[in-house]
């Protein structure tokens, strides 16, 4: 360009300058669409585990009710226990003893899986 004038050479040299920073933008997109995947596999892992969760929630509410149950049978037995005019047999004593040891158990697992859902070590005793 010596009198003012553009030469094609010229257009082609701006052309290429304006083009620059799109080209630069334009070679991130396959990493940009690895980065939108690997987002939407998270997602989709994410659905799994909520499921998941959701499903353990509804069987520790059933055991929970379970162990509720259990608890009030085993009040009402000490009651009866305690209002009684007649000595408690052995039998009845080991059969407390084991309801009360099988709902401690079932308090321990319930209180591990909890644990395990809201993402804290299960506390071993």
């Amino acid at each position: 360009m010596t009198d003012g004038t553009l030469t094609r050479d010229d257009l082609q040299e701006d052309l290429r300058n304006a083009l620059a920073p799109m080209h630069a933008q334009l070679g991130a997109l396959p990493l940009i669409q690895q980065s939108i995947a690997r987002l939407e596999q998270d997602v989709n892992a994410l659905r799994l585990e909520t499921g998941a969760i959701r499903r353990q929630g509804t069987v520790n509410a059933g055991l929970l009710e379970e162990l509720a149950t259990k608890i009030r049978m085993v009040e009402a037995a000490v009651n009866d226990i305690a209002v009684a005019e007649h000595r408690v047999s052995a039998g009845e004593i080991a059969s407390l003893h084991a309801d009360i040891n099988r709902m401690n158990r079932k308090i321990a697992d319930l209180t591990a899986r909890l644990q395990e859902l809201e993402g804290r070590a299960p506390v071993t005793s």
